[in-house]
């Protein structure tokens, strides 16, 4: 369900956090950044924690990764967050080592209140997308995260099961919305922090979107977005009316027996 992939994306994405501003703590113990050593303990960390790769960018932004790259990262938004005392994880970016999409976690190597550099570590994109393919959809629908403007934060992989909720989303000629300003009120519910269902028609097929909030301290106003074709409601709306029905059968043979028990032990009694 949209609820448990929400948990297990919590529960992710915290615990990686709370990692990078431990290991940030405790490389900015010394005062001063000591590369070689750094770049050895966080190798050590990288099998551990399923990284792509870990590093160190200073504050000139040159960044030190433990896979042997020196490489100017000075224009990441990321970095300049975690240099102002902010830990968090990215959006999806293209990874400028090797290409592909990756998410990065960062948070500021601090000694005495003094900002001296920033400790990173990157996800494959595909970690979060299997998280979120743990769906009761039986594959026909997707889940995937948008920020809370509908901009894509972490897209599925699969092209086809994806709607952009952006401002551009009236590109696609082939989804249309009942309501026309469906998307721009879903979007000012996510500004306030609220959930919602919204439905469409999707290439000819009857679609379900809900929107429910992620909500950890570490990242701002990210939303899961589940998507679910109406035959999916049916089979599980069917499926719950056919279980309330054998339920309700078991009840009434279960009910007709004790009636029938205590009508035969009061007649029993009378003679």
């Amino acid at each position: 369900t949209a609820e448990q992939n929400v948990v297990s994306l919590q529960k992710q994405i915290a615990g990686d956090i709370r990692l990078l501003e431990n290991v940030g703590s405790l490389l900015g113990r010394g005062g001063s950044i000591a590369m070689g050593e750094a770049l050895d303990y966080l190798r050590g960390m990288v099998e551990d924690g399923g990284f792509k790769r870990m590093g160190v960018i200073l504050p000139d932004g040159q960044a030190h990764t433990t896979d042997g790259y020196v490489q100017d990262f000075s224009d990441r938004q990321y970095f300049h967050e975690a240099l102002s005392g902010r830990s968090s994880l990215s959006g999806t970016l293209t990874d400028k080592i090797g290409g592909g999409d990756i998410n990065v976690y960062y948070a500021p190597i601090l000694n005495g209140g003094k900002c001296l550099g920033v400790v990173f570590a990157t996800h494959d994109t595909a970690v979060y997308r299997e998280i979120l393919s743990l769906s009761s959809f039986g594959g026909k629908g997707s889940f995937y995260l948008v920020a809370a403007d509908g901009e894509p934060v972490i897209r599925p992989a699969e092209a086809d099961t994806y709607i952009d909720l952006s401002r551009n989303h009236m590109a696609d000629p082939d989804i249309a919305f009942s309501d026309p300003d469906a998307v721009t009120d879903m979007r000012l519910h996510m500004m306030r922090g609220e959930s919602g269902v919204l439905q469409c028609v999707d290439h000819g097929v009857t679609t379900y979107i809900n929107y429910t909030p992620v909500d950890t301290d570490a990242v701002d106003s990210w939303y899961l977005i589940s998507l679910a074709p109406s035959s999916v409601i049916t089979d599980k709306t069917g499926y719950i009316l056919d279980q309330t029905l054998y339920l309700s059968v078991g009840i009434f043979v279960v009910l007709s027996a004790l009636v029938a028990y205590n009508l035969y032990t009061q007649r029993r009694n009378e003679r």
